[in-house]
């Protein structure tokens, strides 16, 4: 068993290594779902947020949506919809060449490239809001204020929306700062506009 996980991973990193174009491709679905996966947390902090409410129900709400969107949404169905992409791919240039690729190198690397995309696009999705929902456990557990573990949750999130401007800034060669500014300010948006729903609902409901 260790031997084909071996066999398995160093064709993996093979194929992963004759395919540079697909590091572009991962790196957006990580972006963009890291993304949604941040401003989730945050909906789901700010507008289930009650200084009574126990910790672990807001800490469990957090993680259960990092779980579903970081295993299912961003592992399972970017999995799937990349792999249909290369299959017309494949198919296309079949048609167009009138020979069977399935055994090729492109053929063999649909599977490896689809993997490598997908696992990508959930690993920023369940890491960040992973740690944005620890602080909840950890006040659950420790016994110390909701409020509390709000600050640091929110703080962990402006702290991972920072990481991104960065990673972004670096990768266009654009302004580091700037990027980093973009994204910190459009987490408070996002905290304003669920706070103003909130409180607008508080009154008409």
């Amino acid at each position: 068993m260790f031997n084909k996980l071996k066999k398995f991973l160093k064709n993996f990193f093979e194929i992963v290594e004759s395919f540079k174009e697909v590091r572009s491709i991962a790196r957006r679905m990580f972006i963009t779902n890291s993304f949604d996966s941040i401003f989730a947390s945050l909906g789901v902090m700010i507008g289930a947020y009650e200084p009574y409410l126990n910790s672990l129900i807001l800490g469990m709400s957090i993680l259960g949506s990092s779980l579903t969107m970081g295993i299912f949404s961003s592992v399972i169905s970017v999995y799937f919809s990349e792999r249909n992409e290369r299959l017309k791919e494949l198919k296309d240039l079949e048609k167009e060449l009138m020979v069977s690729l399935k055994d090729s190198i492109y053929g063999k690397s649909i599977n490896f490239l689809s993997l490598y995309v997908s696992l990508w696009s959930g690993f920023g999705a369940f890491v960040f809001t992973s740690l944005i929902s620890l602080p909840f456990f950890i006040s659950y557990f420790l016994n110390f204020n909701i409020t509390h573990a709000l600050i640091i949750s929110l703080f962990i999130s402006f702290v991972e929306l920072g990481y991104l401007g960065y990673y972004m800034g670096k990768i266009s060669n654009e302004n580091v700062l700037i990027n980093i500014i973009k994204n910190i300010v459009l987490g408070l948006l996002a905290i304003a506009f669920v706070s103003l729903v909130k409180y607008a609902l508080r009154i008409y409901i």
